[in-house]
């Protein structure tokens, strides 16, 4: 299946403001990566992680404290800053949550030119229908 967009996040996260996300991306008819949706039981979590990486139009990463140094999301942004680095066009979407930019590019600095959101500056709703925009060039009203 090709996806939309991958979201890349921290577990501890979800509750917070990454389950709103993904829902209101789904909402908008996105066909959205997140592992609460597309990753089954019994599923092979590297396979599945991997195949969207490689079929996702669009990646945001939603980065917190909780984002720095886990297995998953640094692997994640690995395979993300690869197709990054291979593409003309904008493909990773940074949202910060309750962190700065100074940190950010602590951690990634090669994310540093990459403009992003604040997740505190706007709904999710908003956020969303921005993203939306941007993938298929309009927004249904």
């Amino acid at each position: 299946m090709n996806y939309d967009v991958f979201i890349s996040h921290a577990s501890a996260d979800k509750a917070v403001f990454v389950d709103k996300l993904a829902n209101e991306l789904s909402s908008l008819d996105l066909d959205v990566f997140y592992d609460d949706f597309s990753i089954l039981w019994g599923d092979n979590i590297k396979s599945k992680i991997d195949d969207a990486l490689n079929k996702c139009k669009k990646a945001i990463i939603v980065i917190s404290e909780n984002y720095f140094g886990r297995e998953w999301t640094e692997y994640e942004i690995n395979m993300l800053l690869i197709r990054q680095r291979n593409t003309i066009q904008p493909f990773i979407y940074p949202v910060l949550l309750n962190i700065t930019k100074k940190e950010l590019v602590t951690h990634y600095p090669e994310l540093s030119s990459v403009k992003f959101k604040y997740a505190k500056s706007q709904s999710v709703e908003k956020l969303a229908r921005e993203f939306k925009k941007i993938v298929k060039g309009k927004i249904d009203e």
